[in-house]
């Protein structure tokens, strides 16, 4: 079972360093989505720090939940989100962005590059660091 303490644990662990030079800890912003690029001018962002504690904007809305972590793999809680109404590209960006939460479980990272994969270990989105 994994627990608080244990999540807490694995990402200061690899945000420090000590398991590793990489970590998904950190704030980052979506390039691609389901295998499509975001849409021109319609930001997604995920934000996530060493309690596990997510938040961000899809797209349309702001949300916010909880992740676990340990090792390379990752799983995403239930998200809450705000309840706007924004035209399709918006919408249609934050529905596939919600769904690539729901899929992940395990992430790579390659410099500034974050990719959550899903079972099948193709990337369900792609993000960059955000500075």
């Amino acid at each position: 079972m994994i627990t608080r303490a244990t999540v807490t644990a694995s990402l200061l662990l690899a945000l420090t360093g000590a398991a590793s030079a990489a970590s998904p800890v950190g704030r980052w912003i979506a390039t691609e989505i389901g295998g499509i690029p975001v849409a021109r001018g319609v930001e997604t962002t995920l934000d996530l720090d060493v309690d596990g504690n997510v938040s961000g904007h899809g797209g349309c809305n702001r949300y916010g939940g909880r992740a676990s972590a340990e090792g390379d793999t990752i799983h995403f809680g239930m998200m809450q989100s705000t309840r706007m109404a924004c035209p399709a590209p918006e919408m249609n960006q934050e529905s596939r962005f919600h769904q690539a939460l729901f899929r992940a479980g395990a992430w790579r990272l390659e410099a500034d590059r974050l990719e959550l994969l899903g079972e099948d270990g193709k990337p369900v989105a792609r993000f960059l660091r955000r500075r």
